[in-house]
C-alpha cells in the first residue's frame, strides 16, 4: 500500500498542475485505504530540488499552489509516524528522486 501511495503522488506531478495536487491525490489514497493512516502523515510528500538540495518553495503539501514543470526534479517521499507501540520503531519512509518529463 506505502509503494502504490508513492506512485500516485508521483503520478499526479503533471506539469501544469499546482503541486499541492499531489499532496492531496497521496493523502486522499492513503486515507481511502486505510483512514486511521491518514492522522499519521508528516506535513509534506517530498520537495523539489534545485540550487539547494531542498527547496522550500517546491515542498509537496496541502498549500504549496507554485506550478509543476517539465524539468523540475523531486524528492518524492511518503513518511508514516506514530505507526508503532515502541518509540523506536515510529517510522516508516519510502522515498524516490523523480525528473518530470
Amino acid at each position: 500500500m506505502v509503494s502504490d501511495a508513492l506512485d500516485t503522488i508521483i503520478k499526479a506531478l503533471v506539469p501544469g498542475n499546482p503541486i499541492k495536487n499531489a499532496y492531496i491525490a497521496g493523502r486522499d489514497f492513503i486515507k481511502g485505504k486505510d483512514a486511521a493512516l491518514g492522522g499519521k502523515l508528516f506535513t509534506n510528500f517530498g520537495f523539489g530540488i534545485g540550487n539547494g538540495i531542498k527547496e522550500d518553495q517546491l515542498l509537496i503539501n496541502e498549500t504549496n499552489e507554485n506550478l509543476v514543470q517539465p524539468g523540475m526534479i523531486f524528492h518524492v517521499k511518503l513518511t508514516l509516524q506514530d505507526i508503532h507501540k515502541k518509540p523506536t520503531r515510529s517510522v516508516i519512509a519510502i522515498g524516490d528522486s523523480v525528473l518530470i518529463k
